[in-house]
């Protein structure tokens, strides 16, 4: 009796390094008898190494290359998960690493806000946009 499961983890095999973008390439390693629907790439950077962010969550089952906008100033790393209709892979090995320059911001922050917390200091904060630069 054969048994339908998650797809095996892919495994990544180049990861190109450009000034804002980075060229990620796996190979899938196996369907477990129901076929690859889609993958989903995902990063993290040097500013929340232990999150895991989406990049892209519907890159078609045909694609095994794809290309990611990236920040100034950061350091990636990038992971791919594949899906059928049974569940997610676990994630493949991570990439070596992928470093930005620094460079000038592309746009301001959004909700900027300044506010004491004593009366001597000043808290500003301001909401992460996951749009790319």
């Amino acid at each position: 009796m054969f048994f339908l499961d998650v797809p095996n983890p892919p495994k990544l095999t180049n990861i190109i390094c450009n000034f804002m973008d980075a060229s990620v390439s796996w190979i899938p390693l196996g369907d477990n008898r129901a076929p690859i629907l889609s993958y989903i790439i995902q990063y993290n950077t040097s500013f929340t190494p232990d999150t895991w962010e989406v990049a892209f969550e519907n890159v078609p089952a045909t694609d095994h290359t794809y290309t990611v906008a990236m920040s100034p100033w950061a350091n990636y790393t990038f992971r791919v998960i594949a899906k059928n209709k049974i569940g997610l892979s676990q994630p493949s090995m991570h990439s070596s690493v992928c470093s930005t320059q620094p460079d000038v911001p592309y746009k301001n922050p959004d909700n900027v806000e300044g506010r004491g917390t004593m009366p001597d200091n000043l808290v500003i904060t301001w909401t992460v946009s996951s749009q790319k630069y």
